[in-house]
This record gives structure tokens, C-alpha cells and sequence, in this order.
């Protein structure tokens, strides 16, 4: 077959979110002082995302409310006096500054884009995902 354009996930296609994920999640917390317990506090807060996520393809949340809302979940869940925004807020501005990519993914693009077009397409938050792809 000859394909004219290839289509990439961004989040676990290309970039490894996962550890980009609980990487950026250790800085959040760690700015606000929370520096026990993050493994328990990344376990909650990926079951808690992943719930919403899951809402927000079925049409039942929006992305603004996921934003904040697993914050607000993961906080309770472990008796912590943080402002939920506040933490969405910085996670969000270091997420995108935290990219790691999974293996060959750039040389998989850089070969395919030198034959053909390459897009890549993603359902993460616009802001976020322009400035990860930018780096």
C-alpha cells in the first residue's frame, strides 16, 4: 500500500506520558511542600484522571473540569489542604517543559516525513500539547 499521510497519537505513541506524567506530578507537589507519600498520591491521581478521562470521551465532563477536578479528588483522598486550581495551574506549566519521548519515535518521524506527511494528533489539553511538540 502507498499512504500519503501518516497519523501519530502524541501521548503514548510518541512522547512517553507516563513518565512525563509522574514526573511533572513529583515537581507539583514537591513546589507545594508535599514530599511523602507520592507514590500513593500518583496512584490516586492516575485512577482518578483516568476516570474523568473516560467521562469526558462518553460526553459527561468537559476539560475544564477534568483540569481541576482530579486535583480536587486526589487531594481529599489524602487529607491534603491544597487549592486544587493552584495545583492544576502549576502541574500544567511544567508538564509541557518535561518530554520524553519513547524509543525512535523521532527517528520513525524524521524517516517517514523525508517519503510522505506526517500529522500528529492528540486529545490533551490544546495549550499543553502545542508547547510539547514545539520542544
Amino acid at each position: 500500500m502507498n499512504y500519503s499521510l501518516y497519523l501519530f497519537d502524541a501521548d503514548d505513541t510518541l512522547f512517553n506520558f507516563g513518565k512525563s506524567e509522574e514526573t511533572s506530578l513529583k515537581l507539583t507537589f514537591d513546589n507545594f511542600g508535599v514530599n511523602c507519600g507520592f507514590e500513593d498520591i500518583y496512584k490516586t491521581y492516575r485512577d482518578e484522571s483516568a476516570k474523568l478521562w473516560r467521562m469526558l470521551e462518553l460526553g459527561k465532563t468537559t476539560k475544564d473540569h477534568l483540569r481541576t477536578e482530579r486535583f480536587r479528588l486526589t487531594s481529599l483522598k489524602h487529607n491534603l489542604q491544597l487549592c486544587p486550581d493552584k495545583l492544576s495551574d502549576c502541574y500544567l506549566s511544567v508538564l509541557p517543559e518535561i518530554v520524553h519521548l519513547n524509543d525512535h519515535a523521532y527517528e520513525v518521524c524524521e524517516y517517514l516525513a523525508a517519503r510522505r506527511k506526517v500529522g500528529i494528533i492528540t486529545n490533551g489539553i490544546e495549550s499543553v500539547q502545542k508547547r510539547r511538540l514545539e520542544k
